[in-house]
């Protein structure tokens, strides 16, 4: 599950280095979270820049993408808000893992 990920090339790189068929990712972001000043790292982030590149590269490798991308910015409130979605899926996913045997 990514929530506004602030995720960077390398790892974007490496998502495509491989298939990811057998990955179940919930990704969602927010169109206004390009130039997130971190507390944590006083960097500039460019989230919804980079959230785009990695959903990009999740399809490339053949992964189970779900993703959304919201009219909301980096903030916990948009977070808190989708997790009943973000939750669900995966409770969807298990229930559809256990239709087939495979748990």
């Amino acid at each position: 599950m990514l929530q506004s990920a602030a995720i960077e090339e390398p790892l974007i790189q490496k998502v495509k280095e491989e298939t990811r068929s057998n990955w179940h990712v919930y990704q969602v972001y927010g169109v206004h979270e390009d130039g997130f000043q971190s507390q944590i790292s006083g960097k500039t982030l460019d989230i919804t820049t980079n959230n785009r590149k990695l959903a990009h590269a999740f399809q490339q490798a053949k992964t189970n993408l779900t993703y959304y991308e919201e009219d909301e910015s980096h903030l916990w409130s948009f977070w808190k808000n989708d997790l009943k979605r973000a939750l669900s899926y995966f409770a969807h996913q298990e229930n559809e893992t256990e239709k087939r045997g495979i748990l």
